[in-house]
């Protein structure tokens, strides 16, 4: 399985949560004979679109429509889930030619749901399970796509003045407010908007249980600060490899025009989706804030980064000033997201354990790489994130990781008993 970072991801399934009443039209037919021969591989990707991200996500499905051709369907499957305020829809991409000249004239219906909260853990094992009963394949792996916000937990949420908007499970004590009418929109992960707030975000644990079925190759987040170490230590034994951002991601998301044609057409690898995605919005994005930070993580190499991690905090951390390491938000007080390599450079207490750090940390990221600024919405004030360094030149490491403060008791307090926090402390 883990080939898939650097030899070819040819043939896939995608699972999408998004919206469009059209497919409404459609009956509901019976695949039981058509999906009986088992697919080489099955690549989902699971869309929340029950929130203010619904036409950037629709868009998403088209460009995965206009993107492969009559013969992708020899060895694979593209698959969506649709979920948004009205409707729910499970819906396949026919082996027709690229040309279909309405491009939703490419899917037919596979499974139709009641309304459901796809933020929760019930809802993402059933899909699974629909998944591999429907589509059966050799390997899978999987994309989330929608909002986001890393690790935090979603049940202490600072909530929003505006319920347009659930914003994130960020502690009150980080004070977060985003602007839902604010152009242009980023990316976090969910939220579900037929859901109360306590429930519409899915949290770090809920995703490893409902995932606990599946052997998955590899994880892609199309979603803002999901690069976030406390985040993928906790699924380290969930998949093999993560592609995910530690900073925001625009609203266009992934290239999936660009992507998906290389994936199927070419001897691609996880790294080249990578790269592919900062370079799109390098070079090709058209909208104002081109900007983009990506990493690729091998998640066989995250227990000896975090075993450096431990020797750190077992030598003790030395008292670091914040302002000297580099956030990946634009909050005035008390950052949420660090740039992990920025963090550690200043705390590690001396030059042997810097380096440990150093070398385990380069074998868990394959790959990472951002545009000469980012973008931020998080504080409410949106615009670029300011560089620490003298020069001004902004450097990211891929990763981004939370300082626990003890002016901040229950975000330390949730910090310490994540999977992450228990592993670096010992405990």
């Amino acid at each position: 399985m883990r080939k898939f970072l650097y030899i070819s991801i040819s043939l896939f399934v995608t699972l999408f949560c998004v919206g469009c009443d059209y497919f409404a039209l459609f009956d509901e037919p019976d695949f039981g004979e058509q999906n009986s021969e088992v697919a080489d591989h099955a690549m989902i990707f699971y869309v929340m679109a029950d929130n203010n991200l619904r036409n950037s996500l629709a868009e998403n499905v088209k460009q995965i429509a206009q993107s492969v051709g009559s013969d992708f369907a020899e060895g694979g499957r593209i698959v969506i889930y649709y979920d948004r305020s009205d409707s729910t829809t499970l819906l396949q991409l026919k082996a027709n030619d690229i040309r279909e000249s309405n491009w939703r004239d490419r899917f037919e219906v596979l499974k139709r749901y009641e309304k459901q909260n796809c933020a929760s853990v019930e809802v993402l094992s059933q899909v699974m399970e629909d998944v591999k009963a429907l589509v059966p394949s050799k390997s899978y792996g999987i994309v989330f796509s929608g909002h986001g916000g890393g690790w935090f937990p979603n049940h202490i949420s600072s909530g929003t003045t505006n319920d347009k908007q659930k914003v994130s499970p960020l502690l009150i004590e980080h004070a977060i407010t985003i602007d839902p009418e604010r152009i242009p929109l980023t990316r976090w992960y969910g939220y579900d908007g037929s859901a109360s707030n306590a429930n519409s975000f899915m949290t770090t644990e809920g995703m490893v249980e409902g995932l606990s079925e599946m052997d998955l190759d590899y994880i892609i987040f199309d979603a803002c600060y999901m690069s976030s170490i406390e985040m993928i230590y906790e699924l380290r034994n969930t998949t093999d490899y993560i592609i995910a951002s530690p900073a925001e991601i625009m609203a266009y998301g992934f290239p999936y025009r660009e992507i998906i044609p290389m994936i199927f057409e070419q001897e691609a690898s996880l790294v080249d989706v990578a790269e592919q995605f900062v370079d799109y919005y390098k070079n090709r994005y058209t909208g104002t804030y081109k900007c983009a930070a990506v990493a690729a993580i091998d998640c066989s190499q995250l227990e000896p980064l975090a075993q450096s991690v431990k020797a750190i905090y077992d030598m003790g951390v030395l008292d670091v000033d914040l302002s000297k390491v580099q956030a990946l938000e634009s909050l005035s007080t008390d950052h949420a997201y660090f740039d992990m390599m920025s963090y550690f450079s200043l705390a590690a207490p001396d030059m042997e354990l810097l380096d440990n750090f150093r070398n385990a940390f380069n074998k868990a990221v394959a790959y990472s790489d951002h545009t000469a600024r980012i973008y931020a919405e998080l504080s409410g004030r949106a615009g670029y994130v300011s560089s620490v360094s003298p020069d001004g030149i902004l450097s990211l490491c891929g990763v981004n990781c939370y300082v626990p403060r003890d002016h901040l008791p229950i975000t330390k307090s949730y910090w310490e008993q994540s999977a992450w926090g228990r592993a670096v402390l010992g405990r």
